[in-house]
């Protein structure tokens, strides 16, 4: 996992949620990682490998801009 996400989550997760929040996350990860996998299968076997890579790159960046963004100006 990566070190950034843990640390984000413990800077804006209230410690008494931290479990909660953590349980969510990973039950999320276990669960769409499936759909993603064949969303990617399909995407790179319609256009290239290096497409696929490139969309998901953009969706999480993205993604992280939208979720990350507001949440970083709290303190």
């Amino acid at each position: 996992m990566s070190p950034c996400i843990i640390t984000l989550r413990h800077q804006l997760s209230p410690s008494h949620l931290l479990g909660r929040v953590q349980a969510t996350s990973r039950f999320m990860t276990w669960l769409l990682m499936p759909a993603a996998s064949l969303t990617a299968g399909l995407l790179a076997d319609q256009f290239t490998t290096s497409t696929a890579i490139g969309i998901g790159g953009i969706i999480a960046a993205g993604a992280s801009f939208f979720y990350l963004h507001p949440s970083l100006h709290m303190k």
